[in-house]
């Protein structure tokens, strides 16, 4: 199994450039595009039970976070993720972001 490990702290617009597109066309997304946004998509659902707020953060980009945690949303990229079978080739490994 190959881990895809989070070690720092995404900035705000990685995340939303990556997770909310996937969000209305994760069926059109190549493997490589899908498991990003599913990697970004966890790391935003850690951030937002650890109170970590993303890095370079605009006033406009308030919401964004909890948009990308979203949990019904995320539903969307999970389910893609477990019909192609990535999951029994990867997987996401969160370490301790609260030091970077």
């Amino acid at each position: 199994m190959k881990w895809l490990t989070v070690t720092s702290i995404p900035t705000a617009a990685t995340l939303f450039g990556s997770v909310v597109p996937a969000f209305y066309r994760a069926p059109l997304l190549t493997d490589l595009a899908l498991l990003r946004a599913w990697k970004h998509a966890l790391t935003a659902q850690y951030m937002v039970r650890r109170n970590i707020e993303p890095r370079a953060v605009r006033w406009s980009q308030r919401h964004m976070l909890h948009q990308c945690a979203d949990v019904e949303r995320f539903k969307t990229i999970e389910d893609e993720v477990i019909k192609r079978g990535l999951t029994d080739r990867y997987g996401v490994e969160i370490t301790v972001l609260m030091g970077k």
